[in-house]
């Protein structure tokens, strides 16, 4: 059953990557970094993404700004 809930989830980030070129092409910037939290902003082709890996035992809020990394303003939606 793990197995398969991994392929499941490498399958689905394999698609939201053909979907979104952002996720694997652009201009990288680091957006956070600290002890086990590291994040990532990028942007191609005028739109961007943000990748967070949280390696912490507990949820973590992160309040940062888009512009420094180049991020466009607007509605995000978690793909």
């Amino acid at each position: 059953a793990r197995e398969q809930a991994t392929l499941a989830h490498a399958r689905a980030l394999g698609q939201a990557r053909l979907a979104h070129p952002q996720l694997s092409r652009g201009t990288t910037t680091r957006w956070w970094e600290e002890d086990e939290l590291f994040a990532i902003a990028r942007v191609y082709e005028g739109k961007g993404m943000i990748s967070v890996v949280n390696r912490g035992g507990s949820a973590r809020d992160l309040d940062n700004g888009l512009a420094f990394a180049g991020l466009p303003t607007g509605t995000w939606t978690d793909v």
